[in-house]
């Protein structure tokens, strides 16, 4: 799995997290939440300083301290968050028992397919 699926399933991941599940469920999905979350820290952290590097002042009218990628440095900036987002992650999968509890949308399970272990499906 890459760093890119990961961010891609963020947003059901971190609702994952704040389900109510049993004992079981809640332990063995943490354990899979805390790599991902460690993974997710490292690549934010490293856009962070891109953004910074290719990043200017804040549109006009924002005042909130948002710094974008200049439209003259996103070819470079986009060269150097690709591979990042290309990178690798080795994580344990998800057994289908952990979140067959679980209410989802088939784009949430579109998003967290590569995460679970495929023998569900076969």
């Amino acid at each position: 799995m890459t760093i890119a699926q990961l961010k891609a399933a963020e947003p059901t991941l971190v609702r994952l997290s704040n389900e109510k599940m049993s004992p079981y469920s809640a332990f063995k999905l943490s354990g899979f939440l805390q790599v991902a979350s460690e993974e997710l820290k490292k690549f934010d952290d490293a856009r962070n300083e891109l953004v910074l590097k290719y990043g200017g002042d804040a549109p006009a009218g924002k005042t909130d301290g948002t710094i974008r990628v200049k439209p003259e440095n996103m070819d470079a900036f986009q060269a150097e968050i690709e591979p990042l987002l290309r990178k690798e992650v080795d994580m344990e999968l998800i057994q289908t028992d952990v979140i067959s509890s679980f209410d989802i949308t088939p784009t949430e399970a579109i998003l967290l397919r590569p995460f679970v272990n495929p023998t569900y499906w076969e």
